[in-house]
């Protein structure tokens, strides 16, 4: 999925349950060994990695 700063992420996942429904891209990084996005709430989601209560199958597919 490609993901721009303000973007939703919960539209942006296909408004899967395990994104909150107003969670927002504040700050984005795509260097390589350094991808990661900061969400309007502060809390920072690093590529491959969970935060929260999220299914194990909801990682895989956001980390391909």
């Amino acid at each position: 999925m490609t993901v721009r700063t303000y973007d939703s992420l919960f539209e942006k996942s296909g408004e899967n349950s395990d994104c909150e429904a107003d969670l927002i891209a504040s700050n984005i990084s795509a260097t390589d060994g350094d991808v990661w996005i900061e969400p309007q709430n502060g809390e920072w989601l690093k590529k491959g990695h969970a935060v929260g209560d999220v299914t194990e199958e909801f990682v895989e597919r956001t980390d391909s």
